[in-house]
């Protein structure tokens, strides 16, 4: 445990060096200094009750399957958000696995399902947003661009499209479109197997390559036993933690607005709405942690767009508005997550002590 320990520690401190050197070359402390602090406590509030409905939702299927209370299911889901700065925050699910097996005894395949459900509704209702800004594109093609709102939409859409396509950012293209994938993927493959034809279907697959190597055979059991995951759970429950899952996606969106706000930048709705859509994406790329640098560049460029002009968003405000949000996404989740780790080793350590304490007497009476 020292050296996952160890390793989240050396993320940390690279993504602190990234923002230290991102407000270096955007000039973005001239902006800070002006920073309205209750904007920016407005963000962290949304973001840390975005990543408490997450885990609240997570714990509601955990608690089905292991006998704990949920205070100690919290600890757990904001201990492993130490290991969020990893790609596609896999880290996490890791963290949360390790730990309800040492502690409660739970199968690493079992803790995953738990998470890849409720990952699988927010990346879908990601899926779908993105999708819904493909068709405010076409319509802004059909429709008269006198309806504000789509051809807000789809001006922001076009302006973000051309930058991607230029040929010096062919590699952020890229990102995006692995980022595009990966949520895409999770979708599928973490709500289709519930279905139990495709859930056997899939396993079949996997079955075929299980000789090749052990992997595919863990793949191929962890699919076979994925539709039994629901078994016991009402409809109304299902629908209660997708509730809860639109819920932190709304409250996410709501940390990155008030993050703008506290250094002065207020953008019209159409405006946040494509950028966190297009936000959430890039920082799902499987090859950087949380997207960074990508997502903040990317980021940098596009809210630099004249089609953004009427907000005044100078080079210096943009830098500090990404600073802002990464700091709050990144920096503090992950802050937490090392003191949560800390209370939650000295809660279950003293709980075992307890229980050595009491185990002799048992012993004597009988």
């Amino acid at each position: 445990m020292s050296s996952v320990w160890k390793k989240n520690i050396l993320f940390f401190g690279l993504i602190l060096l990234f923002f230290i050197a991102w407000a270096v070359f955007t000039n973005a402390t001239a902006s800070i200094k002006s920073l309205k602090l209750e904007f920016a406590l407005l963000a962290v509030l949304f973001f840390m009750a975005s990543v408490f409905a997450w885990v609240f939702s997570w714990a509601l299927f955990v608690k089905k399957q292991v006998k704990a209370s949920f205070p100690s299911l919290f600890l757990v889901g904001f201990a492993s958000l130490m290991g969020s700065i990893t790609p596609i925050q896999s880290g996490s699910d890791a963290l949360r696995s390790f730990f309800l097996k040492k502690h409660f005894g739970l199968s690493v395949s079992s803790s995953l399902q738990s998470s890849f459900i409720v990952k699988g509704l927010k990346f879908s209702m990601i899926f779908l947003s993105s999708a819904l800004l493909v068709v405010f594109f076409v319509a802004g093609f059909v429709l008269s661009r006198q309806w504000f709102s789509v051809a807000e939409y789809f001006a922001a859409l076009v302006y973000f499209v051309q930058y991607l396509e230029a040929q010096e950012h062919i590699l952020l293209l890229f990102f995006f479109l692995s980022g595009l994938f990966v949520v895409f993927c999770g979708s599928v493959l973490f709500l289709l197997p519930l279905q139990k034809g495709f859930s056997s279907r899939a396993a079949g697959f996997f079955s075929r390559f299980e000789k090749t190597h052990s992997i595919f055979s863990k793949l191929k059991v962890f699919f076979e036993k994925y539709p039994s995951f629901l078994a016991g759970t009402t409809f109304n429950e299902v629908v209660f933690v997708a509730g809860l899952t639109f819920f932190s996606l709304l409250c996410e969106f709501l940390a990155m607005v008030f993050s703008f706000l506290s250094v002065g930048a207020g953008l019209s709705l159409a405006s946040l709405f494509v950028f966190f859509i297009l936000f959430s994406i890039l920082e799902r790329t499987p090859v950087l942690p949380r997207g960074v640098g990508v997502a903040e560049v990317t980021g940098y460029y596009f809210l630099s767009f004249p089609f953004f002009s009427s907000a005044d968003l100078s080079g210096e405000r943009v830098g500090a508005m990404l600073l802002v949000y990464g700091v709050v996404r990144l920096v503090i989740p992950t802050i937490v997550g090392f003191v949560s780790w800390g209370f939650m080793s000295s809660k279950f350590s003293g709980e075992k002590q307890k229980e050595k304490k009491i185990t002799p007497a048992h012993k004597s009476k009988k």
